[in-house]
């Protein structure tokens, strides 16, 4: 249910500033589906103005007990997936450019807890920064989201607000 109203916060925050938006519900480690994605998008909307990544999961466990293939896990879907549905949907940022690109981590990657190692690595990793459509670093992102949103984009943590709601503007 919070899930659902911050989304719905979302699309009421970025049709308020008269654009277009669809949340796309879908399994982001499915490598194969991205394509579909691509394509849906163009088709649907012709234009791509913003790509937010905010996949993420976590299982408590400490390496003893989880070992690498929990560790695998986070990265496949907290790290790899979000990077290769960004290369996915390049083609389509590069050609609605100006377009926005970012990595929404989190407060873990910076600290990690007691049996979230394997989730604070993979959050860790996606503080490389922000990826322009031409593929270049842009802003470091790693704030994590706040999914208060109904009160619009601003409330968004820190910069990643002010940064989403001003290419969104644009």
């Amino acid at each position: 249910k919070r899930q659902e109203r911050a989304q719905r916060g979302y699309l009421a925050a970025i049709k308020a500033l008269g654009r277009r938006a669809e949340f796309i519900v879908g399994d982001i480690a499915d490598i194969a589906s991205h394509r579909a994605l691509l394509d849906r998008v163009w088709a649907d909307f012709g234009t791509l103005d913003c790509l937010v990544n905010n996949a993420g999961s976590s299982t408590r466990s400490t390496f003893y007990d989880g070992g690498w293939d929990n560790v695998r896990r986070h990265m496949e879907l907290n790290f790899d997936a979000q990077v290769r549905l960004t290369e996915a949907l390049l083609p389509l940022l590069r050609a609605s450019a100006p377009s926005s690109i970012v990595f929404v981590s989190s407060v873990a990657g910076r600290v990690a807890r007691g049996g979230a190692g394997s989730y604070s690595a993979s959050k860790f990793a996606l503080s490389f920064g922000d990826v322009d459509a031409d593929g270049d670093l842009a802003a470091l992102v790693t704030q994590p989201l706040d999914h208060s949103l109904l009160a619009g984009l601003r409330d968004v943590a820190g910069e990643v607000g002010d940064d989403l709601a001003s290419a969104l503007a644009a």
